[in-house]
């Protein structure tokens, strides 16, 4: 998988994880979050990314 491609499996993911276990739905805040891991994980290394998307998938 191409590191764009990560980066936006890794927000899809973000955002899946943060829908189930929100109260009162999305708000500004969570988009403020998102839009912040969107400017800054373009910049993590492949294995960076490999790393957060195998802890995302164990946490959930």
């Amino acid at each position: 998988m191409k590191k764009l491609q990560k980066v936006q499996e890794i927000i899809r993911m973000l955002n899946e994880f943060g829908n189930e276990y929100s109260v009162g739905g999305f708000n500004e805040y969570d988009q403020e979050i998102s839009n912040l891991f969107e400017e800054i994980l373009p910049y993590v290394s492949h294995e960076g990314l490999n790393f957060a998307m195998g802890y995302i998938e164990e946490n959930r």
